[in-house]
């Protein structure tokens, strides 16, 4: 899972991540997310001084609290704003694009990591970044 941050995209695995800054060289961060409680990360025991992880830490738990009170669709696993009138999805059946307001969602092909696709997001430069499953064929 991707969520871009202020300092740079943060790229998520089950126990942390990695900072991916704006000049290409990545830092290395650990994540523990809390079970319950209005805090989502538990504070780590050596405290964090580094701003760029610091900055991303803070941008992570406001994207864990937007995504807590957001309508959740089982289907969808991300959504991102394509242009000003439509939004891009992954679901379980592939990537499409939704005119907002409407139902339909009209299948958008990338060949060889349609059904891949976990999550995505946009950094600074409105570049897309795409995280999914990898697959060997």
């Amino acid at each position: 899972m991707c969520v871009p941050t202020p300092a740079g995209l943060l790229l998520l695995d089950r126990v942390g991540g990695r900072l991916l800054m704006p000049d290409g060289h990545l830092k290395d961060l650990e994540l523990q997310r809390a079970e319950d409680g209005a805090k989502p990360l538990v504070e780590p025991e050596i405290p964090i001084t580094d701003p760029d992880i610091l900055s991303a830490r803070s941008a992570y738990e406001a994207w864990i609290r937007r995504r807590r009170s957001e309508p959740r669709n089982p289907d969808v696993r991300a959504r991102v704003e394509w242009d000003e009138r439509t939004d891009l999805f992954a679901t379980d059946h592939g990537l499409c694009l939704q005119a907002r307001g409407r139902d339909s969602c009209s299948p958008f092909e990338l060949p060889g990591v349609d059904r891949a696709v976990l999550a995505f997001a946009r950094d600074g430069a409105g570049r897309l970044w795409l995280a999914g499953i990898c697959q060997r064929g």
